[in-house]
């Protein structure tokens, strides 16, 4: 069981040096050996291993994506990236339509089957197959169009990435729902190490470093990563009735968030267009280094969804609306520190990180990156708030407020950035997030004093 508050390892702790007294200070190693067991016992937490994960994830990223652009050159790097983003949106869809649903209906119950968990694998198998179908016809057609002949090993590694990528994130994600999140942290670790080790060999033994070449180790390595938790999770083949009920219910949970995402990824793209079509590739790249230091902010962002959403429907299944209210507020206070914490330590000093790691032309963006930091809390309270929603199956609310922010972004953005240059187009992006985390702050009030009036705390127990 987890230890989400470190206690059992504190009590550990404390009856091993009672039993043994002044053992640790005689003995050093012995000592050393205390403050890493109880080091360990205090991770043995969903939150501390989807933070972990995170890290992981984000710094494998990181680190390929950096490698591609210094050893494959410009060209190959806009290949890899290109071929990236497009993997990452058929993922990404994926996990809406299956991993959302899944981290509250696992939830709700104090167990969930090993075949709901296999039927679950089995839809993302599924889904990654259609997905990476579609990404290599859209490279192959791109590249055709573009050249006027077949790339067919950029294509098929195209295919070959986009349902690797899209299956390790999931056979993670399965594994923190069935609260094994030192095995997700395990599938990322080994990823990472054999990235590295297949790069260093590419390197080394001076082989062209190529996109596809990066694609191949990357879905190499993702897909070795998870061979044996993917044989675990299917060997407990699920009947088709189960299985079809499985995804229906998925579905009907998430085809709000699903429209959720397309909006805004449609709306994103579509700002970053306008930057750069009236404002110039300049612009565009100094708001973009603002967001990327921000970034470190998304281990938090991220590997939030991998704990909170399950805790988020287990407070509800236990107390209703009241404790459902009662835990994320807990949550936004402890994890809102944290977030708080790190945007203060980048916005404040915004010169000396913009001039360090990005040079000194970055600088003259300082105050953008202090405006994006703004942004950014914003988001995090919305993200822990439409976990709410997320939770009583009223995403429909998540959708319109993106869809009325997405609006009125779409529309101020010309004017405000005609009017104020960088700054009207990031006040714009501000100005979208915050209208949406508003929209989804009155829903969720709505939903309780619904639920205060109609008396559904009393029917949560019972959902799933």
């Amino acid at each position: 069981m987890a230890d989400p508050t470190g206690k059992i390892a504190a009590s550990t702790m404390k009856a091993d040096m009672a039993s043994k007294p002044g053992r640790p200070f005689s003995d050093p190693v012995a000592g050393l050996r205390l403050v890493v067991r109880g080091a360990l016992l205090r991770l043995d937490s969903s939150m501390s291993w989807s933070f972990l994960d995170q890290l992981t994830a984000s710094g494998v990223s990181f680190c390929l994506g950096i490698a591609a652009a210094r050893f494959a050159g410009h060209s190959e790097f806009g290949v890899f990236t290109l071929v990236l983003v497009l993997a990452l949106l058929a993922s990404t869809i994926i996990e809406t339509t299956l991993a959302l649903p899944m981290m509250t209906l696992a939830g709700a119950r104090r167990v969930r089957s090993s075949a709901y968990f296999s039927a679950v694998t089995l839809w993302a198998l599924l889904g990654a197959l259609f997905g990476a179908m579609i990404v290599a016809s859209i490279i192959g057609l791109f590249f055709f169009l573009r050249d006027g002949t077949l790339h067919s090993v950029l294509v098929a590694v195209a295919f070959a990435v986009t349902i690797a990528q899209a299956m390790h994130n999931m056979v993670r994600r399965i594994l923190f729902a069935r609260l094994s999140g030192s095995v997700g942290f395990l599938c990322g670790v080994v990823r990472g190490v054999l990235i590295a080790i297949g790069g260093t060999a590419m390197v080394a033994g001076g082989y062209p470093v190529t996109a596809a070449g990066l694609l191949t180790l990357l879905a190499i390595a993702s897909a070795a990563s998870i061979a044996v938790p993917l044989v675990a999770l299917l060997r407990h083949w699920p009947q088709w009735r189960m299985t079809k009920a499985v995804f229906e219910r998925h579905w009907h949970m998430s085809r709000w968030l699903v429209g959720m995402v397309g909006i805004s990824i449609g709306q994103e793209q579509a700002i970053w267009l306008l930057i750069g079509g009236l404002l110039g590739d300049a612009a565009v790249g100094g708001a973009r280094a603002g967001q990327h230091l921000l970034g470190v902010t998304h281990f938090i962002l991220l590997g939030m969804h991998n704990f909170v959403a399950r805790e988020a429907a287990s407070a509800y299944a236990a107390g209703g609306h009241l404790a459902l209210t009662r835990y994320l507020s807990r949550r936004s206070l402890q994890l809102g520190a944290l977030t708080g914490s790190l945007l203060l330590l980048l916005a404040v000093p915004a010169e000396f990180w913009l001039g360090h790691l990005l040079g000194e032309d970055y600088v003259q963006y300082s105050n953008v990156l202090r405006l994006f930091a703004l942004s950014y809390a914003a988001v995090f309270v919305r993200e822990i708030w439409m976990m709410y929603l997320r939770t009583i199956d009223r995403s429909r609310g998540i959708f319109n407020a993106f869809a009325l922010s997405s609006l009125l972004a779409i529309a101020a953005a010309v004017p405000a950035m005609m009017f104020a240059g960088i700054y009207g187009a990031v006040a714009v992006i501000i100005a979208a997030n915050v209208v949406s985390l508003l929209y989804v702050l009155i829903e969720v009030r709505r939903a309780q004093h619904d639920a205060g009036r109609g008396g559904h705390d009393a029917t949560a127990r019972q959902q799933q």
